[in-house]
């Protein structure tokens, strides 16, 4: 037996890590990082100004699961189970290359703390909203997005890898106490004092079903692996289980993937480029670009970022393939396009292929409505142009940013794209609004009037005028 003293106050959470290290919060305020190999405390996180209720880890789901899923098909040998699980730790724990276990904090100071205990001992952001204490935080079984039940009666909905706020679930008229995932990530489960569980659809953040029964406070619930059941236990000293079956017209159904243009134009001519080098640097067009092809509305899901080779090779080699999105390079040369990039695309399977034919990616993406929630063209001018002008029955939008100067000086450019203004019309801002809404968006963005340099520009939507 080992001890791990250091806390100077009741310990409220432990937490054990698949790298092999012991997470705990106190009324301290402080939560430790213990190496479980000799019970040495390796890290003390101090940034909570009451105590510390709970933690969670973006791991927490996928080392319950290990080698197993909802469909209960048993690995053949000890060898194939122990892969498996670490193939699936990898795939939720894996950032950059590395494993790197996240970890969120809650506490009665109404705040939440986002960390990388492996990188630092200091946060990643606080997030803040509620109202009253945090009782109870949770990740989503992918590590996308945090949970967290507090008592102002609310639950909040944030991503789990910035820290920032998407949305709020309003139902409960008493604290809530904990929630819980679906395996899927669709679904989550939340139970209150007032004595229901409700179940919250994600995509659409709205109310799907109540769950009544208990007759007191509901302090705990747990949703069953396959999906199919829910656990919830109370004051009223009762253990109730639930056989959920969600009407159809209350379940947001998957639509096929729209396939989108994204990229920045000098009006009125649409130059994107001279000597294929981007004219401007742009922060805020860049982190419009980065968040918009990555946020999706599902948290199950992700997008997918179509380039031809010459974009992807003017990517920074840190920064590529793009991270939190499915990359696919288009090529004329497969061979040596495989060649080239061998090492990147053993080390980034599953988010990085090669392909000849960008009609094969978007129809092949197009059916996989399961994972893939939105397909964006990325460029460059040869695949803009060629969709634009042979093609432009396969896309449904463009995200323009129209970019122009704010001064006498003249930008020189060789490279445009064609947008022909009988085919598309430009959205009101409130349809871009909207969308951009939808991933949690709204707020980081403003459409019109953003000045950085020598450059103006403005956030647009293109659709297909109607006839």
């Amino acid at each position: 037996m080992m001890t791990m003293s250091g806390h100077s106050s009741a310990v409220s959470c432990v937490k054990w890590g698949g790298s092999n290290l012991i997470y705990t919060g106190s009324h301290d305020k402080t939560i430790r990082v213990w190496d479980a190999k000799d019970g040495r405390c390796i890290q003390v996180l101090k940034s909570h100004a009451h105590w510390v209720n709970h933690l969670a880890l973006s791991t927490d789901h996928v080392l319950r699961m290990g080698a197993f899923d909802h469909t209960g098909t048993a690995p053949s040998s000890p060898e194939e189970e122990q892969a498996k699980a670490l193939k699936n730790y990898e795939k939720v724990a894996k950032i950059g290359g590395k494993i790197v276990e996240r970890m969120v904090t809650a506490s009665d100071d109404f705040t939440m703390f986002l960390w990388e205990p492996s990188r630092s001992n200091k946060p990643i952001c606080r997030m803040t909203g509620h109202q009253k204490l945090v009782n109870h935080v949770s990740f989503s079984p992918d590590g996308r997005y945090i949970a967290s039940a507090s008592f102002d009666n609310s639950i909040k909905l944030w991503d789990g890898r910035d820290g920032k706020f998407i949305a709020t679930f309003r139902g409960h008229v008493a604290p809530v106490y904990q929630t819980s995932w679906s395996s899927d990530c669709r679904l989550l489960v939340s139970c209150s004092k007032d004595t229901t569980l409700k179940v919250w659809d994600v995509r659409t953040r709205k109310l799907v079903n109540d769950l009544p029964g208990h007759s007191d406070e509901v302090y705990a619930v747990d949703w069953s692996v396959d999906g199919g059941r829910v656990a919830s236990g109370g004051k009223d000293k009762m253990v109730l289980f639930y056989h959920l079956r969600i009407p159809k017209e209350k379940m947001s159904i998957p639509s096929q993937p729209k396939v989108s243009l994204i990229v920045a134009a000098l009006i009125p001519k649409l130059g994107i480029g001279y000597k294929g080098q981007m004219p401007w640097s742009l922060k805020k067009e860049m982190a419009y670009f980065r968040k918009v092809t990555t946020n999706t509305v599902d948290p199950s899901k992700k997008n997918i970022v179509i380039m031809g080779r010459k974009t992807y090779e003017s990517i920074p080699t840190k920064f590529r393939p793009l991270k939190g999105r499915i990359n696919y390079i288009l090529t004329r040369n497969l061979n040596k396009c495989q060649t080239d990039f061998k090492d990147e695309l053993l080390t980034n399977e599953g988010n990085l292929s090669v392909s000849t034919s960008l009609e094969d990616v978007i129809s092949n993406s197009s059916k996989d409505t399961s994972h893939v929630e939105e397909i964006f063209i990325i460029g460059g001018a040869e695949i803009y142009n060629q969709l634009l002008n042979n093609h432009s029955d396969k896309i449904d939008r463009v995200f323009l940013t129209e970019v122009s100067l704010t001064t006498d000086k003249d930008v020189e450019m060789d490279t445009f794209i064609n947008i022909d203004p009988n085919l598309w019309k430009k959205t009101g801002n409130g349809e871009l609004e909207s969308y951009l809404e939808s991933k949690g968006l709204k707020e980081d963005f403003t459409l019109k009037g953003n000045e950085e340099k020598e450059f103006k520009f403005d956030f647009t939507l293109w659709k297909k005028s109607v006839n």
